[in-house]
């Protein structure tokens, strides 16, 4: 089950949260033979799991399906079936007050938090609205690179800053680039970094005279606000 959507903290009696979390996510497979890690795409993580490991949703149990049972149900089984110790724990939520848990979140420098409906079903490798996350935002200023042209009116900038004098790769940012804002930009065709991932091998490569300023989460990049020289 997937994210559906960002938005900002709240507080709600039929919601819980939780705090959201950075590493491996995958669903794992426990009986009395030993224990399986699989990732979304369905590849075996056991081998390359750490120590540490928090479960926050049970979906089968005792011979049963849980996917359709509420979300609530679910965790009071999974805090019945699951003995914490140094590297195993449940994870904890609280009810009602989003807005509190998230500042405690942005006061200790963490993700986010995460918001689900109690009364939620766990929908297999679908993107839901009963789960929302709230992430911690701050601006930032990328030097556009060059861009990709990702549909008729769709484009990618390739983000940079410079480092020791040189131009390092910091990314891409598609939400938000507009036309006349790719038409601002001067084409030079030549590939400005020294060390680039794969991926850009359609990129137009253009002056580094532009900024964009980003809201930038934890971990990704968002909707770019402006592209100025």
């Amino acid at each position: 089950m997937l994210i559906g959507r960002q938005e900002e903290a709240f507080d709600n009696p039929e919601w819980i949260y939780e705090l959201k979390m950075d590493g491996f996510r995958c669903l794992v497979y426990m009986d009395n033979t030993g224990v399986d890690f699989r990732n979304k795409r369905n590849m075996q993580m056991t081998s390359r799991f750490p120590a540490s490991f928090v479960a926050f949703d049970c979906i089968y149990a005792d011979d049963r399906k849980l996917l359709w049972e509420p979300l609530m149900q679910r965790k009071d089984v999974l805090q019945r079936l699951v003995t914490e110790n140094d590297r195993i724990a449940v994870s904890r939520y609280i009810e009602r007050q989003g807005i509190a848990l998230y500042q405690a979140a942005e006061q200790r420098e963490l993700e986010g938090i995460v918001a689900k409906r109690k009364d939620s079903a766990y929908l297999m490798g679908k993107r839901s609205r009963d789960w929302i996350k709230c992430k911690r935002m701050a601006d930032e200023d990328f030097i556009v690179a060059g861009y990709i042209r990702k549909g008729k009116h769709t484009y990618s900038l390739i983000l940079a800053k410079y480092r020791n004098g040189l131009l390092v790769y910091k990314g891409h940012v598609t939400s938000g680039v507009t036309s006349e804002a790719v038409s601002a930009l001067t084409a030079t065709g030549q590939n400005p970094f020294q060390l680039l991932p794969t991926g850009n091998q359609d990129a137009v490569w253009v002056m580094p005279d532009h900024v964009c300023t980003v809201a930038v989460s934890y971990t990704h990049l968002t909707l770019p606000t402006k592209l100025e020289v």
